[in-house]
């Protein structure tokens, strides 16, 4: 992968990287242990890099809108979306259902589940995944269906915030109002309840930096500081500090990157691998869970117990990572470019 690129924010793309290594990290030096009971003596750990989720959320929220999208169809949208989401997803999706099958059957699904993980909607319907890092598959679902209905369809885009707004105050109302029904529940789906405010967020980090509107700026102020409030409700206060911090630091890229700022070229050099890694972060968090653990699984059995152990699904699921990346979403998205 080529570490010159110019036309994205590359400081953005670190942010990322890092997000991904902290899940990956998370997984093999925490979960893994919760979940086989093995590498309870390890010293490098981990435990809070599931909170990395809140980045990529938070990113999706901003990138959705950098690019005005508003000119599309409903039908572009939708293919634009589905190409970016599904083929990688496809690939690693079967993959991931023989590995466990065959080498760690206490993550396994049935075929019924597989099949139905095709369509990417299993946590709607109360499904398992195939893989445990796919729930977060569901939120971004509910995202992108937001930005097509107000973008697409409405052409709100410049107002957008006040969609927003509407949003975090309907997960307000949702936190506070108890109710065991199917419908209520059906509803905390539709609005992503534990994590709609993250993804609302980061659009706002948009229009409150890159946008002149300044009705639409003092919106985004609004929707960043009800987000933060309903992450201290909802998560502890260790999450919140973490989301925290990383919102402030996604801004702080955008401030720079509309400032034209550029790293030097030796500093560029160092970050070169982030830059990668955050190429291949989609295939990378879609198959490194459990075939991960498979390995993992293996080399205790045959290698060691030690922290090392995570070396080798690092680099193997980096390299399957590469590979998804390079053959399939490039491809596929050169072509959709050229349909466009």
């Amino acid at each position: 992968m080529d570490c010159k690129r110019t036309e994205r924010n590359v400081l953005l793309d670190y942010i990322r990287a890092a997000a991904c290594l902290l899940i990956v990290f998370y997984h093999y030096t925490q979960r893994f242990s919760e979940l086989f009971d093995q590498g309870t003596d390890w010293l490098f750990r981990v435990p809070w890099g599931y909170m990395a989720v809140s980045v990529f959320f938070m990113l999706s929220g901003y990138l959705a809108v950098v690019k005005d999208e508003s000119s599309l169809s409903l039908r572009q949208y939708t293919k634009k979306k589905v190409l970016r989401l599904f083929p990688a997803y496809w690939i690693c999706l079967p993959i991931t259902f023989l590995v466990t099958s065959l080498f760690v059957p206490s993550r396994a699904v049935s075929v019924g589940a597989f099949l139905f993980n095709f369509t990417m909607l299993e946590s709607f319907v109360g499904i398992e995944p195939v893989d445990g890092a796919y729930w977060t598959l569901a939120n971004e679902l509910v995202f992108y269906a937001f930005i097509a209905i107000t973008t697409v369809i409405l052409r709100k885009r410049e107002t957008l915030p006040v969609y927003g707004l509407i949003w975090v105050i309907l997960l307000l109302i949702y936190q506070f109002v108890s109710n065991d029904s199917l419908v209520f529940a059906a509803i905390g789906k539709i609005i992503a309840k534990q994590y709609g405010h993250m993804f609302v967020l980061g659009m706002s980090l948009f229009y409150l930096f890159d946008q002149k509107n300044n009705s639409m700026k003092a919106m985004s102020v609004i929707n960043i500081f009800l987000a933060l409030v309903y992450q201290y409700i909802v998560f502890e206060s260790g999450y919140f500090c973490y989301m925290t911090i990383s919102g402030v630091l996604i801004g702080i890229c955008i401030v720079l990157n509309n400032k034209s700022f550029e790293l030097p070229v030796t500093v560029k050099k160092i970050l070169c691998p982030l830059e990668m890694v955050a190429g291949i972060s989609y295939p990378l968090y879609l198959i490194h869970q459990n075939t991960g653990y498979a390995i993992m699984l293996a080399e205790i059995k045959w290698v060691s117990h030690t922290e090392w152990i995570i070396i080798a699904p690092i680099v193997a699921t980096c390299l399957a990572a590469y590979l998804i990346h390079r053959y399939v979403e490039i491809p596929i998205a050169a072509r959709f470019r050229q349909s466009e």
